[in-house]
């Protein structure tokens, strides 16, 4: 998959990121009813895959806020 891809620019992953995943996300919850242990876990998921498809461990201790402002990325 090019988003995991190592050798792949950063804008790449990012634009595929922004096109794919959000939409695949929501899709499926279009009709749950929204409570916060849902939307705690959306933003979990969100940013796991964002630091997997840009390389970023855990280790780095890098906070979700600079690792959205480096891809642009709002939250869902």
């Amino acid at each position: 998959m090019v988003a995991c891809d190592e050798k792949a620019p950063k804008k790449l992953k990012v634009l595929i990121y922004k096109t794919v995943i959000p939409s695949v996300m929501l899709y499926g919850a279009e009709m749950w009813p929204l409570m916060d242990y849902l939307a705690e876990r959306f933003s979990v998921c969100e940013m796991r895959i964002l630091r997997y498809c840009l390389g970023i461990s855990l280790e780095e201790n890098r906070t979700n806020k600079s690792i959205r402002e480096e891809s642009n990325v709002m939250k869902i």
